[in-house]
């Protein structure tokens, strides 16, 4: 090893997972371990922590790290989650193994917090007022400010169809179809293609076709003014080549700002599920639609009925 030896370990790692992970997995991988480095190296340099090398850590080094995460203050100065910890400690492990180092192992046999079931309220929703203020919003919303209007697009797919990132990146504008009974993106990309993802067809929410047929009207046009042509809906308006992440959420922020809602694709994901299922849609559809493998991951994250509308469906069954 080297001076930086978690450094070149990450590296190694990484060069192993490149062809294995979907790009926007390996910016997330990169960005953990790059923190992950600079806490080690002030753990180490405090006299805390033995090593920065993976190969030689031990099962106590990784407590003084678990602990200082419990102790570390995340997001508005709230502790941080334990769900985020075990990320962490699985991209560690990876380090570790990858030196036939099994250390985080050891460690979670000593530490019952780890193996503890979870008990998390669901993540929130957009409100109903909220989608209404989107729908709404939506509809006025011209190629007079094609910057708007793009991130509109990207709205109708992030939350009116569901994607994810990497599905809304890789979206081809010939995979939209339209039709009398509604509109549907056939996605050939999704996340963990290869592996577990397969191909979908996702449907577009009625009210968020409109802005998207504007948008391609306008992409159209915009392409042949420059003599250009692309197969994705979105593309860089001046190399027209695929978006980075960065330049997803740099569009997705101005209809946040527009609307004064702050989201994320997961927000909008989750957001899509639970219109559908309380528009009365089944969760099967709504899961295949969604891309999941099973209901219960729809179910627990994404769709469940709401109490009024139980309490509704059963009164009514009650009926004679």
């Amino acid at each position: 090893m080297g001076r930086y030896p978690f450094r070149e370990c990450v590296n190694r790692v990484m060069a192993a997972y490149k062809d294995n992970r979907a790009d926007s997995t390996l910016v997330i991988m990169q960005r953990r371990y790059n923190v992950m480095e600079r806490e080690i190296t002030s753990l180490v340099s405090q006299g805390l922590m033995s090593t920065t090398n993976p190969r030689n850590f031990t099962s106590d080094d990784i407590e003084v790290f678990f602990t200082f995460l419990r102790n570390k203050p995340g997001r508005n100065g709230e502790p941080v989650k334990l769900k985020s910890i075990k990320k962490d400690l699985i991209d560690l492990d990876k380090l570790c193994k990858f030196e036939e180092n099994n250390c985080v192992d050891v460690f979670r046999a000593r530490c019952p917090a780890l193996t503890k079931n979870d008990h998390h309220d669901r993540l929130p929703v957009f409100s109903p007022s909220e989608i209404k203020g989107i729908f709404s919003r939506s509809a006025e919303i011209d190629d007079s400010d094609p910057s708007l209007l793009r991130s509109y697009a990207l709205l109708a797919l992030y939350f009116g169809a569901g994607l994810r990132t990497i599905e809304a990146i890789h979206a081809e504008v010939d995979n939209i179809k339209f039709t009398d009974k509604g509109a549907y993106i056939h996605l050939t990309v999704v996340k963990g293609s290869g592996s577990y993802g397969h191909p979908r067809q996702a449907l577009i929410l009625p009210q968020m076709v409109p802005v998207l047929q504007r948008y391609l009207n306008w992409r159209e046009s915009y392409l042949s003014d420059c003599g250009r042509s692309s197969k994705y809906v979105f593309f860089s308006l001046y190399e027209f080549e695929l978006l980075s992440d960065n330049t997803i959420r740099q569009i997705r922020q101005l209809a946040e700002n527009d609307l004064g809602l702050d989201y994320d694709g997961r927000k909008c994901r989750r957001s899509y599920g639970q219109y559908l299922k309380n528009r009365g849609v089944d969760i099967e559809c709504i899961s295949s639609l969604m891309g999941h493998n099973n209901t219960e991951t729809t179910e627990d994250y994404y769709a469940r009925i709401s109490p009024d509308m139980a309490l509704l469906q059963t009164m009514e069954k009650l009926i004679d």
